[in-house]
């Protein structure tokens, strides 16, 4: 009888030290945890516990991310970096190794398949073998670890969908800035614009500029990619503009000027279609450079000739010296319409992959030149969405006319 009692009190102090040390090892963890430690950091605390306390002589987990990768192995060779589940993604509970004969031939090693579930989701799998630890708590064990990491996965997404949204409420505001707020509105002098960026933050820019001795500047822009990096350095691109401006009037100065500061800018990474004009009220000239924009329609309400604007360069920012800049000056323009768009106008998709093309755009000008200009601006905007059906834009949609009667 007192060998019996002596054996049980072995056995209570055996189990009761065996608790203690996983109490230890999970206050461990836990603390790890709260300390915010990194997750490379929490997988090799549990990998050390794991070895440490001999609970396990062979051990691989494997967490999803994206697809289940091993996290954590020891005392097996060539241990597979990723899992294909497809033999185990219906369990539940522990299950032995022997019952899963589908499963790659590499687990046969393993004693035992271990599902880490929360709130009834797989979170992970645990492969054991020779182990001398009571599955619950492994299970327990490794869960604490699986959740905590995920949770912080969560508030790190969190964080930068929280400032991805600071950052696009930022860019929104600038790129208000970048639109004209007052345009032209009178008789001899009238300008009507169509704004319908395709992602939350476009990169289009368009600017109407007086400027001293009668003349005033139109223009239009586009930027190499789009979000916040286009709409910042657009910004950016229009504050320099209107800057050179005040100092210069001469187009080939201020293209090359644009060029270098977008050069500098950019780094190499986006570059800017740009079409400049300044035209003289006094002595009805019109000067203009393109710099590799797509070519504005001017059209001659006197002779009735429709052209379009191509002389210029080619774009900002992607060298930084330019290799050529012609200018055009038009002479005895005093009744004309000037229709400017970027590239999301003329590529827009239709269900036979056909684009709308600028040669249609030339067509409803020719036809529709002595209507007014929010009327031109509604018919073109209508007879994009007939042509494209149900089909998205695939690209920001800006127009810009200008329209000169006898100033």
């Amino acid at each position: 009888m007192d060998s019996v009692m002596r054996m049980t009190l072995e056995q209570l102090k055996a189990d009761l030290e065996r608790k203690e040390i996983q109490l230890k090892d999970i206050l461990e963890i836990t603390e790890a945890i709260n300390i915010n430690s990194s997750e490379e950091s929490l997988y090799t605390i549990y990998k050390w516990i794991l070895q440490g306390s001999r609970y396990v002589e062979k051990f691989a987990l494997y967490v999803h991310n994206v697809a289940w990768h091993c996290q954590v192995h020891f005392g097996a060779e060539d241990v597979p970096a990723l899992l294909d589940v497809s033999a185990i993604a219906d369990l539940k509970e522990p299950t032995a190794i022997v019952d899963l004969p589908a499963l790659d031939g590499f687990f046969q090693v393993f004693d035992v398949v271990l599902p880490i579930l929360y709130q009834d989701k797989v979170m992970g799998y645990a492969f054991v073998a020779h182990f001398e630890v009571n599955l619950d708590f492994l299970q327990t064990l490794t869960n604490i670890i699986i959740v905590a990491i995920e949770n912080k996965k969560l508030v790190r997404n969190e964080l930068k969908q929280k400032l991805h949204n600071q950052e696009l409420e930022i860019a929104k505001r600038v790129q208000s800035m970048l639109i004209p707020r007052n345009l032209p509105t009178q008789d001899a002098l009238m300008m009507r614009s169509t704004y319908l960026p395709h992602h939350l933050i476009g990169g289009d820019y368009f600017d109407y500029i007086p400027l001293a001795e009668g003349k005033f500047l139109v223009c239009i822009a586009d930027v190499s990619g789009k979000g916040v990096p286009a709409a910042l350095l657009m910004s950016n691109f229009q504050a320099c503009l209107r800057t050179i401006v005040r100092h210069t009037y001469r187009l080939k100065n201020i293209i090359d000027e644009l060029n270098l500061l977008t050069y500098q800018n950019a780094q190499g990474e986006h570059f800017v279609t740009f079409f400049v004009a300044i035209y003289d009220t006094r002595k009805k000239i019109l000067r203009y450079i393109n710099a590799g924009h797509n070519p504005p329609f001017l059209l001659n309400k006197t002779t009735g000739e429709l052209r379009t604007l191509d002389t210029g360069s080619t774009v900002l920012g992607f060298l930084q010296n330019l290799p050529f800049i012609n200018e055009e000056v038009i002479h005895d323009l005093d009744n004309f319409l000037l229709f400017c768009f970027t590239d999301g106008v003329p590529e827009t998709i239709n269900k036979r992959d056909e684009q709308f093309s600028a040669e249609r755009i030339g067509n409803i000008l020719q036809n529709y030149k002595y209507t007014s200009l929010v009327d031109l601006h509604a018919h073109i905007l209508n007879r994009l969405l007939r042509f494209k059906q149900d089909l998205n834009f695939t690209d920001d949609i800006t127009m810009l006319s200008c329209r000169v009667k006898n100033l």
